[in-house]
């Protein structure tokens, strides 16, 4: 992928399992980044941040709690952050997938200045926030 192949702002699902619940909040994570990949058209940012967000199940089980920062390719400059699902079952899906989202990019911005790349990730904030009225 070359720099102009980039994306400011990405989104996935690793599921933990394969059951009725994992499913839907793997529909859930997908249809939300066909919101992001709209919404991220030419939106150029200092640090591109793929958010994954991993759901609990028998198979893959979560060792982790809220959101954590993954790899970092300082040649690419992206920055992979997996958010853990809660477990359970939720009234609204999209609810605590955009808040698991703003969490990531919460993460992401701290990474940013810690590594000195940029002081804030203004554009992706513009991203998620034009998700929530979507």
């Amino acid at each position: 992928m070359t720099s102009d192949d980039a994306f400011s702002l990405s989104i996935g699902a690793a599921l933990g399992d394969s059951d009725r619940e994992n499913r839907a909040w793997g529909d859930a994570a997908m249809a939300l980044a066909r919101r992001v990949e709209v919404a991220r058209t030419g939106v150029p940012s200092p640090l591109n941040v793929n958010v994954v967000f991993r759901v609990d199940g028998r198979l893959v089980p979560l060792d982790f709690t809220g959101v954590r920062t993954r790899r970092f390719s300082a040649r690419t400059s992206d920055l992979l952050v997996q958010a853990a699902v809660p477990i359970g079952p939720a009234a609204d899906r999209d609810a605590v997938l955009l808040r698991l989202l703003d969490e990531a990019i919460e993460a992401a911005e701290a990474f940013a200045r810690k590594k000195k790349i940029a002081e804030n990730l203004a554009e992706i904030r513009g991203i998620v926030a034009s998700l929530s009225g979507s």
